[in-house]
């Protein structure tokens, strides 16, 4: 089993680094949406991506959440060395953006929160990847073949560990120290219709009408998005 991918982009002329946090069981290029937005950045922009989870060739091995918010934090500790004069901003998916919650990392620019789940409760996600296209389960082990051609290998306790996560309590624990900006989509086909009523205080909320995973002229309204809000 190989080890995460890393990829490290920062030219001698940035003055800022962006640190990607993907979603559930994809690779780091987030199906192509972090390399979409990266490609939008400013010149003087520096960006990291890097995987989550363990992987070898087309099998990706899913951490527990503890663990990628451990990955996380050690790939911020080395930037952060590395690049000591350098704003850091964060934007994360789906479920990356409670990893990079759970994480509270400590940055001096924005924190980007696109779509977070706002609850694992019942058996919504177990039950959607259970009945996916292909999915069987091996023993304590759901291997479920996925739409980028990757196979996510998922230990069934790793649904339990969702159970006990509040979504919206990582995210307002972590408001309290830094002002997060969360992009909401209305027309979420994966976790569906979102109640963020509780962070509206403590955060910004920008609403967008786009799937899940901003495809088609969503992707466009999204880095322009996102943009904006790293010009403020």
């Amino acid at each position: 089993m190989a080890d995460q991918i890393i990829q490290i982009d920062v030219p001698n002329n940035a003055t800022d680094i962006v640190i990607f946090v993907h979603g559930f069981g994809v690779r780091y290029d987030s199906r192509g949406m972090f390399t979409d937005i990266k490609a939008g950045l400013p010149n003087n922009f520096g960006t990291v991506l890097f995987d989550l989870n363990n992987f070898s060739g087309n099998d990706v091995y899913l951490a527990t959440i503890k663990d990628q918010a451990m990955v996380l934090q050690k790939i911020f500790k080395q930037v952060t060395i590395k690049y000591p004069k350098k704003t850091v901003h964060i934007i994360a998916h789906s479920m990356g953006c409670i990893v990079a919650s759970i994480a509270k990392l400590s940055v001096d620019g924005n924190v980007i929160l696109l779509t977070p789940p706002d609850n694992f409760g019942g058996d919504h996600l177990e039950s959607y990847f259970r009945n996916y296209k292909g999915a069987v389960q091996k023993g304590k082990i759901l291997t479920v073949p996925r739409k980028d051609g990757t196979i996510s290998h998922i230990p069934v306790s790793f649904f339990k560990e969702l159970a006990e996560i509040d979504p919206i309590g990582s995210i307002l624990d972590y408001a309290q120290t830094k002002i997060l900006h969360i992009i909401q989509t209305t027309r979420d086909e994966l976790i569906g219709t979102t109640d963020y009523s509780k962070l509206s205080k403590l955060t910004n909320i920008t609403k967008v009408s786009s799937d899940h995973n901003f495809t088609g002229e969503n992707r466009d309204n999204l880095i322009k998005t996102i943009s904006d809000i790293l010009k403020k």
